[in-house]
């Protein structure tokens, strides 16, 4: 019987060859089974201690109290910052649009709002404007318009010319939206 186990590795050439193979089995046994199987043991038996979590969890329950109580203060102080009074239908946005016309240089003949609706969760205040401008004021006025911290959208502009050269008459539907 020997004999035969022999033959398997009767020439050395062969011997050298299982014993590379051997090597090499060994070698990426240990290169990547090894760390890999250490992680794992290592993440299975790590050791959480209740009392931290617990302290961890209320902590994190404060902070989003606190950042609710700061968001609820915030919505609310937006909802005051657009002052809307229901029996005349007028808002304070008349009075950001008659600002923006001042440092334009566009002149208001009349600023008619209609009524408030909501659109989508959004409280929308539709207003009709008839301006007397040059073209450089109705730039200057979209472009304060553009840039306001209140959402306008122009609707619709219609531009007549007058005998002024000098002159338009403009007339614009705005939405402004009340609650962004």
């Amino acid at each position: 019987m020997m004999r035969n186990s022999n033959i398997i590795f009767s020439s050395k050439k062969w011997k050298n060859y299982f014993i590379l193979y051997l090597l090499f089995f060994l070698f990426v046994l240990i290169v990547e089974l090894l760390p890999r199987s250490w992680e794992f043991f290592n993440n299975v038996y790590t050791y959480y201690d209740i009392q931290d979590l617990d302290k961890e969890k209320q902590v994190l329950l404060s902070k989003n109290k606190l950042l609710k109580k700061e968001n609820s203060y915030l919505n609310q102080s937006i909802i005051n910052s657009v002052k809307y009074n229901k029996e005349t239908n007028l808002s304070s946005i008349i009075s950001i649009i008659d600002d923006y016309s001042n440092r334009s240089g566009a002149s208001i003949i009349s600023i008619i709002p209609e009524n408030l609706f909501e659109k989508e969760n959004l409280r929308i205040q539709p207003i009709g404007i008839e301006l007397s401008s040059d073209y450089e004021g109705l730039y200057n006025f979209i472009r304060y318009l553009e840039i306001s911290q209140k959402v306008f959208s122009i609707k619709s502009i219609n531009i007549t010319p007058v005998p002024n050269p000098d002159s338009l008459n403009i007339k614009l539907k705005l939405w402004s939206y009340l609650n962004i």
